[in-house]
C-alpha cells in the first residue's frame, strides 16, 4: 500500500511540474505565466479600478510570488490587447517595459488605440506577428 501512495505522490508531482504556473500580482495588476528555463511572461492585465482613470502602467523587472522571485522576460501573446475603454475615458497611453524583456508575443498590444508611448527594450530579440496592429 505504501508503494502505491508513494507512486501516486510522485506521479502527481511529475504532472504538476509539466504545467506552467499562472499567478496574479495585486501590486502590478498583471497575470503571469512561468516560462521553461526560468522567468515569467506577462499573460494579461487587470488594472481597471472603478472609475479611476489609469493612463500608465509599468511592468516590473522582477515579480515575487509565494516567496519566489521571477524575472519578467516576455510579454505574452495578446497580453495587452484592447486596453482601451473609451466609454469611460479610460485608455492606457503609456506602458513602461523593463530591460529584462526578451520577447513580445503576437498581438501583444493589438488595438491599444490610445497608446502614445512604448519603448522596446534593447534585449528584445523577437516580436510576434501583429504585435502592434491598431496602435497609433
Amino acid at each position: 500500500m505504501k508503494k502505491y501512495v508513494l507512486l501516486a505522490v510522485l506521479l502527481c508531482t511529475a504532472i504538476n511540474a509539466t504545467f506552467a504556473l499562472d499567478f496574479y500580482d495585486e501590486g502590478s495588476k498583471l497575470y503571469y505565466r512561468t516560462l521553461d528555463g526560468g522567468g515569467v511572461e506577462v499573460n494579461s492585465w487587470n488594472g481597471w479600478d472603478g472609475d479611476t482613470k489609469i493612463t500608465e502602467i509599468a511592468v516590473p523587472a522582477v515579480v515575487a510570488h509565494e516567496g519566489n522571485y521571477y524575472t519578467v522576460k516576455a510579454i505574452g501573446e495578446g497580453a495587452f490587447r484592447f486596453i482601451a475603454d473609451p466609454w469611460r475615458d479610460k485608455s492606457l497611453e503609456r506602458i513602461l517595459l523593463p530591460e529584462t524583456i526578451e520577447s513580445i508575443g503576437a498581438r501583444a498590444f493589438y488595438n491599444c488605440n490610445a497608446l502614445e508611448s512604448l519603448t522596446i527594450p534593447e534585449a528584445v530579440k523577437t516580436i510576434g506577428d501583429e504585435a502592434f496592429v491598431g496602435c497609433p
